[in-house]
């Protein structure tokens, strides 16, 4: 679906329907960056080499039709890795 249905280079829901959401019962630190407790949208932006990973301060929109960059808590790169296929989308935190 990358590069395809879900387009490269644009903002992307990183779920369905509503914005992924992902909450912190206390501060923690991304890419070295401090984020303090709070409840997030999470949204990213594809890409084939690398994918840009955001944390807006409004968690509840539908798909990207509110999203606003101005918003961004946090921006940082990930680089994408082939995993096993899933019938669904799944993410795991590592730390």
């Amino acid at each position: 679906i990358w590069g395809g249905l879900v387009a490269n280079g644009q903002v992307w829901v990183a779920g369905a329907h509503m914005a992924t959401s992902i909450q912190f019962y206390g501060p923690v630190e991304i890419a070295g960056k401090q984020i303090p407790e709070g409840k997030y949208g999470f949204f990213a932006i594809p890409d084939e080499n690398a994918w840009t990973l955001i944390l807006n301060s409004n968690w509840d929109q539908h798909l990207t039709d509110e999203y606003s960059e101005q918003e961004d808590i946090h921006r940082w790169q990930v680089t994408p890795e082939q995993g096993e296929f899933t019938e669904q989308l799944t993410y795991s935190v590592n730390g």
